[in-house]
């Protein structure tokens, strides 16, 4: 693909539609190379994390709890220990 903007690039006006064309090809194609990157790095992240204990399960279902009857949501106090920044 990029050899053929390169081709385009020598033989038309910047402003040529099929050169625009082509380049907008090459760009959506990198786009998704780079998403398909970041998803099998994602992947990789959680396959090699250790699991969650306990208390980070519950944390994260609270956090994730549906709002409540009056739609006010449910509150988590989250404290951060100041010595290595984790949470409570």
């Amino acid at each position: 693909m990029s050899t053929r903007v390169a081709f385009l690039s020598r033989t038309r006006a910047a402003d040529d539609p099929e050169l625009k064309s082509a380049r907008a090809e090459l760009k959506t194609s990198r786009q998704l190379d780079q998403a398909a990157d970041l998803e099998a790095y994602i992947a990789r992240l959680v396959r090699e994390a250790p699991p969650f204990s306990g208390e980070q399960r519950s944390l994260l279902a609270a956090l994730f709890r549906p709002y409540l009857r009056d739609r006010s949501p449910s509150r988590v106090p989250i404290r951060v220990r100041p010595e290595d920044g984790r949470s409570e």
